[in-house]
């Protein structure tokens, strides 16, 4: 299961779909704040995480679900407009496994996932 955090409706639809397309089973939040509680209650296998979110961006949501044991190992996908190498470098600090670059088209998006979790059976 894929959790998607991201404030953007249009972007929930599109890697739903997308992904869905490709077997995984994915669910959604809606800012940081409620990622963190649904990832804390469903386990996902992988986070794909928004940046810039109300409530909570997915800086401090990022940091939140690396303390708890559990979601140590669970990769954590930052999807950003940002590509300043300095705050993309503060990011991956934060707890992050990797990073796509906004706008990406979907053979990326598809791409990461299929890196750190295979195609469900």
């Amino acid at each position: 299961m894929i959790l998607d955090v991201n404030d953007d409706v249009t972007m929930h639809e599109i890697v739903r779909e997308l992904l869905r397309w490709e077997g995984y089973e994915v669910i959604t939040a809606d800012d940081g704040r409620e990622g963190v509680e649904v990832a804390l209650r469903e386990q996902p296998d992988l986070i794909l995480m928004n940046f810039m979110m109300p409530v909570m961006d997915g800086d401090r949501a990022t940091r939140l679900l690396r303390e708890y044991p559990r979601m140590r190992d669970v990769p954590i996908i930052l999807n950003t407009a940002c590509d300043g190498a300095q705050t993309l470098e503060r990011l991956m600090a934060s707890g992050f496994t990797d990073y796509f670059i906004l706008p990406t088209g979907p053979c990326e998006i598809i791409g990461m996932v299929k890196r750190y979790r295979p195609v469900p059976e």
